[in-house]
């Protein structure tokens, strides 16, 4: 009487062990394809950011108050390679809050912008003062004068 055994021969169990292997060898390669991919993608936005911060340049050229009105008018340079605005400034420490124009001006390059804004804080004659423009890309510049 023949034997009826039941089961799956060695080929064949070889073959689905292999197909199993390799299709999460294919699975592992394009996962880590992708995040090697996407790391890179981060790392060129980062390099890009930081040489457009390091080609940005901001001169506060001109600073004129009028005590009637407590306005503080600065007119900034870009002198930079880059396309840069002024998105925050601070006097003696003390954040800007009151902007009454020239806040988010796209300045190019080699162009002038006046940003006019209300002090944090009074200003008085003969003192010295310190205004920090920073730009869009958050890097700051100082600039020193009297009133």
């Amino acid at each position: 009487m023949p034997s009826r055994r039941k089961g799956v021969s060695e080929i064949i169990g070889s073959l689905i062990i292999l197909l199993i292997v390799t299709t999460l060898g294919t699975y592992l390669y394009n996962h880590s394809l992708t995040v090697i991919s996407y790391q890179q993608d981060t790392l060129e936005h980062e390099m890009t950011i930081a040489s457009q911060r390091a080609q940005e340049r901001l001169r506060v050229v001109a600073i004129w108050w009028s005590p009637s009105y407590d306005v503080l008018n600065i007119t900034v340079f870009n002198f930079g390679n880059s396309e840069t605005s002024v998105s925050d400034i601070y006097i003696n420490g003390e954040r800007v809050n009151s902007y009454l124009s020239g806040r988010y001006q796209i300045l190019g390059l080699k162009e002038l912008g006046k940003v006019c804004f209300h002090p944090p804080s009074p200003i008085l004659p003969d003192n010295i003062f310190e205004i920090v423009t920073v730009s869009q890309r958050g890097v700051p510049h100082v600039y020193r004068t009297e009133s």
